[in-house]
């Protein structure tokens, strides 16, 4: 008698469970074999898969581009020369860059005008390694004063020196800042083309 007892209790114990099982919630959706997943499971987890792999990407192409950035600047800095020293502008014995170098714009700092004549600190890059455009960037805060300046490149642009007045080419003004510097950004085909930051 126990024995059958039993037995109709299992059998209960079982209909009961088959009968709620729609209306409980699925706890282990992870140990539902992906043949039983419906198409719309499907679609999300491979959507999901796909969102996932491209800002692997994006992350890692974004590094990639940064260290670029960073290799050139460091490079730069030993192929482009500001002059050291004022020279006159309109004579291009004292102004002009040697031969093999590229004159990429000039800094006003600590020149100015002197007898109508324009002084100014002249910029050269080696030719093989010229950029393809330079200009100083001013970068005024909207709510700073006129003459601040928080120059900084843009995407894409390589730094290579600031100054407090600037030169040519320029963004903005050859003023001289109240607070904060000028920055000579300069732009490569390389990066204007193909890297472009995601």
């Amino acid at each position: 008698m126990r024995v059958h007892l039993a037995a109709v209790a299992a059998l209960a114990a079982v209909c009961l469970l088959g009968s709620s099982r729609s209306a409980l919630p699925t706890l282990f959706e992870d140990d539902v074999p992906a043949h039983e997943w419906s198409a719309s499971e499907h679609k999300l987890r491979d959507a999901t898969e796909a969102d996932r792999r491209r800002a692997s990407l994006g992350s890692h192409l974004k590094k990639k581009y940064d260290e670029e950035i960073e290799r050139i600047e460091v490079d730069l800095s030993r192929e482009c020369e500001r002059f050291p020293e004022c020279v006159h502008m309109d004579n291009p014995l004292v102004s002009s860059c040697d031969s093999g170098w590229t004159s990429m714009g000039y800094d006003e700092s600590g020149c100015g005008t002197r007898d109508g004549r324009k002084y100014a600190k002249p910029i050269c890059c080696r030719t093989k390694v010229a950029p393809k455009s330079c200009v100083w960037r001013k970068n005024q805060s909207p709510s700073g004063l006129a003459s601040d300046c928080n120059g900084r490149c843009n995407t894409g642009e390589v730094f290579l020196f600031d100054s407090g007045t600037g030169g040519y080419p320029t963004d903005s003004d050859e003023e001289q800042c109240g607070r904060g510097y000028k920055a000579f950004c300069c732009t490569f085909q390389l990066f204007q083309n193909h890297h472009k930051p995601l």
